[in-house]
C-alpha cells in the first residue's frame, strides 16, 4: 500500500532476492537499509541513494512472552534475559548503525551520488503516507489503547535513544 501511494510498484523480496532483482535490472530502484545495501552487495549496482531523515523503515526485534510462560522461567534465567534486554539491547545493535556507516563509506569510494531528501520531498513523504500511522492509531484504539498517545510515546522514546539518553540508573 505504500508504495502504490508513493506511485511505485512493490515487488516484495527478500535482501538475496533484491540483490538478483537489482543485479539483473528487473528494477529502477529499490528501499532498504543503507548498511543492508553494502550487506547485499547492492552498490556495485548502485548509481544514485537518497537518505531520508528518520528512514523509511527500519527492523525492530521484539520478545513477547505469556505472563505465565515467564513465570515457568528460572528467576536466575529471567534475569539473564533482563539483563541482555531493553535499552542494553539497543545500545548492542548499534552494530547496525556501524553497518550503516561502512556502506556510507564504501558509497564515498564508488562515487555514488548520495544526497538527503529535501524538505519538500520529506513533506511529500510524510503527507502521502499518513495512512500508515492512521491505520496503526486505529488498530490500538480497536485494541482498548490509546493509539495516537502510545504512537506519540514510541516516536518520542525512539528520539530519546537515537540521542544517547537514557532513563536507566
Amino acid at each position: 500500500d505504500a508504495m502504490q501511494a508513493l506511485g511505485a510498484v512493490a515487488v516484495p523480496s527478500s535482501g538475496i532476492g533484491a540483490y538478483q532483482l537489482v543485479s539483473r535490472g528487473i528494477v529502477d530502484g529499490l528501499i532498504m537499509p543503507t548498511g543492508d545495501m553494502r550487506t547485499f552487495n547492492m552498490l556495485q549496482h548502485t548509481n544514485f541513494a537518497v537518505a531520508i531523515p528518520g528512514k523509511i523503515y527500519n527492523g525492530s526485534f521484539s520478545l513477547f512472552m505469556n505472563i505465565d510462560t515467564w513465570n515457568t522461567i528460572s528467576k536466575t534465567d529471567q534475569e539473564a534475559i533482563l539483563e541482555v534486554s531493553g535499552e542494553t539491547f539497543a545500545r548492542r545493535a548499534r552494530a547496525w548503525d556501524d553497518s550503516d556507516e561502512k556502506a556510507i563509506e564504501e558509497m564515498t569510494q564508488r562515487n555514488i551520488n548520495r544526497t538527503q531528501a529535501t524538505k519538500n520531498f520529506v513533506e511529500e513523504l510524510e503527507a502521502n503516507l499518513t495512512f500508515v500511522s492512521d491505520a496503526w492509531i486505529t488498530e490500538a484504539n480497536r485494541r482498548g489503547v490509546d493509539g495516537q498517545a502510545a504512537l506519540a510515546f514510541f516516536r518520542a522514546e525512539a528520539k530519546r535513544i537515537a540521542a544517547g539518553t537514557s532513563t536507566e540508573p
